[in-house]
């Protein structure tokens, strides 16, 4: 069993990268976009 903290920190990781992954897509369908969320990170 993950503790409510181990929890929060996994999701935590995991929305970041769902961002991530979801600004990649975005920023390679719309390149125009350059100041978009890829920058971010």
């Amino acid at each position: 069993m993950l503790t409510i903290e181990e929890k929060h920190i996994k999701r935590a990781i995991l929305g970041k990268y769902s961002l991530y992954l979801q600004s990649l897509l975005t920023h390679n369908y719309q390149q125009p976009c350059k100041n978009g969320l890829a920058s971010e990170f």
